[in-house]
């Protein structure tokens, strides 16, 4: 059996996908009882039998909702404070974040792939953002990030300077996703690649916009910061602090790759925290 839309996700997953009759005619009488037509790309994923067991082991904390919940959002957000009606206006309710602060819908659109929205600490203005081209993508990116595990261990690093030829440049490399805007109109830009990712943020009233650079090894950090610097950008990094005795494994392979990094010679400058708390937050 193929799928026609998640196929990519079993298959990182090395799993055969089983579609579940009981689960199929639950979403016909999800759409029976609430008048709304699930797009075929939602109905081929929640009509497997393990879709649901793959969301929450992959999350790790935060909480996917099954069809039979899309009606009863309100219980989902943080105190409660939703008044909205989100399935009258075109949303499914997917996932929430463990304390209600952020949630993850559908947009129904009348297509069979539709794209996912994310709302961040917005209940009283109600503003949903792009998050996914499709739904498909949203679910992908999920299982990716488990499997890969791409946010083993970080370096942060600075540029005084993002345009957005900068940033058509650097998704020849890592796959933009789409960006998003925080409170106080943060602006967070985000790309994967091969077990790695990068998110850079551009604060508004910050002097330098910091990058955050994530993969599961030092081979594989020092592989993407290498490709960064080789398309023309001359990163900042930050001196790693020292953590506590809880974190030392992590804080030895981030400094095996900042130090491959400057073997080569493939970085600007170093900078402490509190430098760059100076130069880049004042």
């Amino acid at each position: 059996m193929t799928l026609k839309y998640h196929q990519n996700t079993f298959n990182l997953l090395s799993l055969k996908p089983i579609v579940s009759e009981e689960l199929f005619k639950l979403l016909n009488d999800v759409e029976h009882q609430f008048s709304i037509s699930i797009p075929p790309s939602l109905r081929e994923w929640y009509s497997m039998k393990e879709a649901m067991s793959i969301l929450e082991t992959s999350i790790l904390g935060d909480v996917p909702h099954p069809p039979q919940e899309w009606h009863n959002e309100g219980q989902f957000w943080w105190g409660n404070r939703l008044c909205h009606d989100l399935l009258s206006e075109g949303f499914l309710l997917v996932l929430s974040e463990n304390q209600g602060v952020c949630h993850w819908a559908v947009k129904l659109d009348g297509s069979d792939e539709p794209p996912v929205f994310i709302e961040i600490d917005s209940v009283d203005n109600f503003v949903w953002q792009l998050y996914s081209n499709s739904f498909s993508e949203f679910i992908y990116d999920i299982v990716w990030k488990f499997v890969k595990k791409p946010d083993q261990i970080k370096l942060i690093a600075y540029t005084p300077t993002l345009t957005q030829v900068d940033l058509s440049t650097l998704n020849q490399y890592v796959k933009k996703r789409p960006t998003l805007i925080y409170p106080r109109n943060e602006k967070i830009y985000r790309f994967l690649g091969d077990a790695q990712s990068v998110e850079i943020r551009e604060e508004q009233k910050a002097i330098c916009v910091s990058w955050c650079l994530s993969a599961q090894s030092p081979s594989s950090l020092f592989s993407l910061s290498s490709q960064i610097w080789d398309m023309g950008y001359r990163l900042n990094y930050l001196l790693l602090p020292e953590y506590d005795i809880l974190d030392n494994e992590k804080n030895t392979l981030e400094k095996e790759a900042l130090a491959q990094i400057k073997l080569a010679g493939k970085l600007a400058k170093e900078v402490s925290w509190e430098d760059y708390q100076q130069q880049c937050k004042s």
